[in-house]
């Protein structure tokens, strides 16, 4: 049945070619390269990338966010967690993702002081830049912050962890897009997204626990104290299918009030980077704060 649908087999096609270059990228990571290396310019680039498609769709309202400031701006709190590969400053990750959110958004109240024009509807461009740079650059930097997970100066655990993540929310995407195309019959949202079924979220939900589990057998490192607990896996499968799935329906918001079927055309079979990126937005910090729960903080 699947080989008469196009989309689906571009998908499946598509995909684990996208995860074998992650592999490669994470293995580049872990044993040959400075840690955060591949990481920071990576999520830089994609976070820039998304940002420049979330604010053209927030113009098409009444917002009126600069693409390229946004970018910009999203590209510096993506990029702040690698402060805690300096030794003299021993800063954790997400406290110097925290202040390069902070440092970004005041250069972004600045800017906004400093360009201000009369009736030129320097509020509507305000907010807009600040829900990117918040909705872009900090929930794509809190992935970024996993790569400085675990014991100095190698940070050892980093890679499995922000693997671990990216596998899970993806497998549960593709889980979902695979049953709902071949099976599903009962819309999940109609008006807002009428692709996803009912059915579509149970194969994402399958794919997410199975993937999960196999992470924890396989791909965490055995020194990580969260691999003792049973019900991890599936705590932590459960709550990326879940948040994965408010990431992408948020984002479903902003495309249908743009008047957008996708965030942008620069990915073919997907659409925009945002389309891959938008279940990861919400994932990442959900992830970042169970593993730091789960390590007894």
């Amino acid at each position: 049945m699947w080989l008469f649908d196009k989309m689906l087999r571009y998908r499946l096609t598509l995909g684990p070619l996208l995860i074998a270059a992650l592999a490669a990228a994470a293995a580049a990571e872990a044993w040959w390269v400075p840690v955060g290396a591949v990481v920071v310019p990576l999520g830089a680039i994609l976070g820039g990338w998304g940002a420049r498609e979330t604010s053209h769709l927030l113009q098409q309202q009444s917002f009126r966010p600069d693409p390229r400031w946004s970018a910009m701006a999203a590209a510096l709190v993506i990029a702040s967690p690698a402060v805690a590969s300096c030794p003299w400053w021993m800063v954790d990750s997400v406290l110097a993702l925290t202040g390069g959110a902070a440092a970004a958004l005041a250069l972004t109240w600045l800017r906004a002081v400093l360009r201000f024009r009369p009736q030129g509807q320097s509020t509507a461009a305000l907010l807009g830049e600040v829900f990117v740079v918040v909705y872009v650059g900090g929930m794509l930097g809190a992935l970024v912050a996993l790569r400085w997970s675990g014991p100095r100066p190698r940070f050892d655990w980093g890679v499995p962890l922000l693997l671990t993540t990216v596998a899970v929310v993806k497998s549960a995407d593709i889980g979902a897009f695979t049953l709902g195309r071949l099976w599903g019959k009962h819309p999940l949202a109609p008006q807002l997204s009428p692709g996803k079924t009912w059915e579509g979220a149970l194969g994402g939900l399958a794919a997410a626990l199975a993937v999960s589990w196999a992470c924890w057998q396989w791909l965490l490192p055995a020194a990580w104290p969260g691999t003792s607990c049973p019900w991890a896996p599936w705590m932590f499968g459960g709550l990326m299918f879940v948040s994965g799935l408010v990431g992408d329906l948020l984002e479903s918001v902003l495309k249908r009030d743009a008047g957008q079927k996708d965030s942008g055309q620069s990915v073919p079979g997907f659409g925009g980077v945002m389309d891959l990126l938008d279940s990861l937005l919400m994932a990442a910090p959900v992830s970042v704060m169970f593993f730091r729960v789960a390590a007894g903080g």
